[in-house]
């Protein structure tokens, strides 16, 4: 009869897997930031205040659920993502983490090789 000898290492790929994933969110955070700093089509930015204000804002681990988080510092930043008075938002915020957030499955395999 032979023995086989299993090393259990479950916990240290638990590890590397949750370290992949916040790497990943940052990186998805970032570049949702350059690109709504980048596009927005239906507003011009005239001071640069409304671009300067867009940042990451962290990541959060609540229960082992990460989340990254970014946006507008400005309390007028809300109008120029849904619009007012008439005019329409052109959705910046949304749309830069719609587009970025479809590349954080590629991101994470990236952060775990």
């Amino acid at each position: 009869m032979s023995v086989i000898k299993v090393t259990w290492r479950g916990d240290e790929v638990k590890s590397m897997v949750h370290a992949a994933e916040r790497s990943a969110l940052a990186e998805t955070a970032d570049a949702s930031v350059r690109r709504a700093k980048s596009s927005h089509p239906s507003w011009k930015s005239v001071t640069g205040e409304a671009e300067g204000s867009i940042r990451t804002m962290g990541i959060e681990d609540k229960g082992g659920q990460l989340r990254a988080r970014f946006g507008s510092t400005l309390p007028y930043f809300i109008f120029l993502e849904i619009g007012a008075r008439g005019r329409s938002g052109d959705s910046t915020l949304r749309r830069a983490a719609d587009v970025e957030g479809g590349h954080l499955r590629e991101r994470i395999a990236k952060a775990i090789r």
